[in-house]
């Protein structure tokens, strides 16, 4: 790939073109995205890192559940929550990786491409609300390990004065 000139009058900008370039004139502020290949890219990639960090605590939240075992009360209402929060998130992740290997600058006369990765990343979107829903049930649902009373904790230091 080779660098347009500036000075060819082309409008079409290159990979190696800065994603943000000042305009020429001096009392505007407004910065120009050069390329929006690279901001949509970047973006994604943005996106996709949230998603990982979202999909690591999920996968240690399961495995924390799986250890109590089925005796803790939400069980089951967890277990599916957190099964169908994973399931969204590799979806999600499918989905930008998809979005992600699309140039949306080399696009078709009828922008139908374009289209296509706009409606995909309006998906993207709801589907991250739904995932982010789940969480905050699952977050709300989730158990704390019983409290101690003092009676607990003093007898615990009986036994263990006992032991001495």
């Amino acid at each position: 790939m080779h660098r347009n000139s500036h000075s060819d009058g082309s409008d079409i900008s290159t990979d190696e073109e800065p994603l943000f370039r000042q305009s020429s004139n001096e009392e505007s502020r407004v910065n120009v995205i050069r390329n929006i290949n690279t901001y949509a890219r970047t973006k994604t990639i943005a996106q996709g890192f949230l998603d990982i960090a979202l999909f690591t605590a999920n996968a240690s939240q399961m495995k924390h559940l799986l250890q109590q075992g089925p005796e803790i009360q939400f069980y089951y209402f967890l277990f599916v929550l957190l099964c169908i929060s994973i399931i969204l998130q590799l979806i999600v992740a499918a989905l930008l990786i998809y979005k992600g290997s699309k140039n949306i600058e080399c696009d078709d006369p009828e922008r139908r491409l374009s289209d296509r990765v706009h409606l995909l990343n309006n998906i993207v979107t709801g589907l991250i609300l739904v995932i982010t829903a789940v969480n905050v049930f699952i977050t709300s649902f989730w158990f704390s390990p019983p409290q101690a009373t003092l009676e607990d904790q003093r007898l615990s230091q009986v036994v263990t004065c006992t032991n001495c």
